[in-house]
């Protein structure tokens, strides 16, 4: 039997529709989607996979990413998974979409990314990790992300960068890195030796309130007994910010 999912979905393709952006109710079955565009009249509309050039699937609760429910989407330009309660990614999961260059994975629930989701090399742009649970990004092999000119890591639960995220932002000048609200640690060993030979980085991450050419990276806010704490001096527990929006 063909497993029906239905959820709230936004959607933007191209074709013989010419373009059609519509929000509304749709059911999504292995190899189409139907939706209801005027639920008063039951109109609907079976939309082929193939045909979304844009995908928005935020707000839905997926908790893994696999393979199997993305593959379909071989002309997928923009993929918005963000508020998905997402903990992990399955390997090879975005391998089928080779057209994929923004990918939105924002306020889930991943302690770690999982770089093996793709194809190598692929053609992604812009990469959004914002608002999730990451400590690390030590195995991020930008060589497989040739074209990737944003990188969006704030408001996770970084302490340091590793040496190839640290030869990026020094050396690539075509990059955006958007790293605030992070709780750095400049005495941490595994970039201390960078930070003190780089006047440029450590005014970058640990100087309070310096202009730094990185731009947005000073904190507005910090992290107390595993409490998120902002500008408005709201706290909720760190890991909630993964699905309601902890800013």
């Amino acid at each position: 039997m063909e497993k029906m999912t239905s959820f709230r979905i936004i959607i933007l393709l191209a074709g013989l529709f010419k373009i059609i952006s519509a929000d509304k109710h749709c059911v999504m079955s292995t190899f189409h989607l139907s939706c209801t565009f005027d639920i008063s009249e039951n109109r609907s509309l079976s939309i082929h996979k193939t045909d979304i050039k844009t995908l928005d699937l935020s707000g839905s609760v997926l908790n893994e990413l696999v393979r199997l429910f993305v593959k379909e989407y071989i002309n997928v330009e923009e993929l918005n998974l963000s508020n998905c309660r997402i903990r992990h990614i399955e390997n090879g999961t975005f391998s089928d979409l080779y057209k994929l260059v923004k990918l939105n994975l924002s306020d889930n629930l991943m302690k770690s990314f999982n770089t093996d989701s793709f194809q190598q090399p692929n053609a992604l742009s812009v990469l959004i990790l914002s608002n999730n649970l990451l400590t690390h990004l030590d195995s991020f092999p930008f060589e497989n992300f040739p074209k990737l000119r944003a990188l969006d890591i704030s408001g996770n639960g970084l302490t340091y960068l590793s040496e190839s995220v640290i030869h990026v932002i020094i050396t690539n000048s075509f990059m955006t890195f958007h790293a605030d609200r992070n709780p750095w640690d400049c005495q941490d060993s595994h970039w201390k030796a960078y930070l003190d030979k780089s006047q440029y980085l450590r005014r970058s991450f640990c100087v309070t309130n310096f202009p730094s050419a990185l731009a947005n990276f000073r904190s507005k806010s910090k992290y107390n007994n595993g409490l998120y704490t902002s500008t408005d001096n709201c706290s909720r527990p760190r890991e909630t910010c993964g699905f309601s929006r902890c800013k």
